[in-house]
């Protein structure tokens, strides 16, 4: 059983990251500008390019062509994040439920713990590198929809709109719902789901994963406190709680997040010294950043300090 439960561990691990993918609201991004990633070399570094470019100049008809410049410099980032848990579930146990509760383990484990952490980590760090950043209450329907449509102009002011994805809270989208009006033909059920808006794309995020800034411990994430400064695992500034983010609207290439590691290791009962059960040990070794030269193409609309 041991040998059989082995083998299946592979198979675990791709059904595993099947269901993250489906589960986190920032799996579109994964892939973005990867790559531009270039190994460091060191432990926990890589870099990422800035480019600059010269503009256009005068032709002449006597010289020719002018001169222009490009030059691109390698920035340092520093992979933050390298969080793990191991697991061990009886043999006993395993054998009697034709590995169920291994199954449903792991399922949990992903949609309820690895999948939040993540996301809250990727989106808070965008939040806070955001290259406009503004800070309002929003409860009427109408300032919504006027707020939507400002971020909308602010990006459109550096950029297409085309291909940006617009992350909201279910109750900032319940504003938009009401804001814009609906037309319901004859005998068909009212459905005000929407997927775009304007063409961006919508992704509602759990309002748990949607905060400025996150301390990361032994048991998860929550949202910074004050009294949490001393803490290493901090995504945004914690010399203030952190805040509700509204919605975020971002182009893709502004953004960064890659996983240099994640792996689920597996021990069987009997390779496993300290207990007759099937041992798992799973690592998540990932970061996000945003391109310095692109933080223009992130719109972040949060709750008032306080709210």
């Amino acid at each position: 059983m041991a040998n059989d439960f082995s083998k299946k561990a592979e198979l675990y691990t791709q059904k595993l990251d099947e269901l993250a993918e489906q589960a986190s609201v920032t799996s579109d991004l994964d892939g973005q500008n990867s790559d531009m990633v270039r190994d460091a070399g060191s432990a926990g570094t890589i870099y990422l390019p800035k480019m600059t470019i010269d503009g256009l100049g005068d032709y002449s008809r006597e010289t020719g062509f002018p001169t222009g410049d490009i030059s691109i410099d390698w920035e340092p980032y520093k992979l933050r994040y390298d969080r793990g848990k191991a697991f061990e579930v009886d043999d006993m146990d395993n054998a009697e439920t034709l590995e169920v509760v291994t199954l449903n383990m792991f399922g949990k484990f992903v949609r309820d713990k690895v999948v939040p952490e993540m996301d809250a980590v990727r989106l808070s760090t965008y939040a806070s590198n955001a290259g406009t950043t503004v800070a309002a209450n929003v409860t009427a329907e109408k300032d919504a929809l006027k707020a939507v449509l400002a971020a909308e102009a602010a990006i459109e002011d550096v950029a297409s709109i085309d291909g940006a994805i617009l992350y909201m809270t279910s109750a900032f989208k319940g504003l938009l719902k009401v804001a814009v009006p609906w037309r319901f033909g004859a005998g068909e059920d009212p459905d005000a789901r929407f997927e775009t808006f304007d063409g961006m794309r919508v992704r509602t995020v759990p309002s748990s994963r949607f905060k400025t800034s996150f301390t990361l411990g032994a048991d998860g994430f929550a949202a910074t406190k004050k009294a949490d400064s001393d803490q290493t695992h901090v995504t945004g500034k914690a010399s203030t709680d952190a805040v509700a983010i509204n919605f975020l609207l971002l182009k893709p290439e502004a953004v960064c997040q890659i996983k240099k590691t994640e792996k689920m290791r597996y021990f069987a009962p009997d390779v496993n010294q300290d207990k007759d059960a099937h041992k798992w040990q799973y690592r998540l070794y990932h970061d996000a950043w945003v391109l310095s030269e692109k933080k223009p193409l992130i719109y972040a609309h949060v709750a008032a300090a306080g709210a």
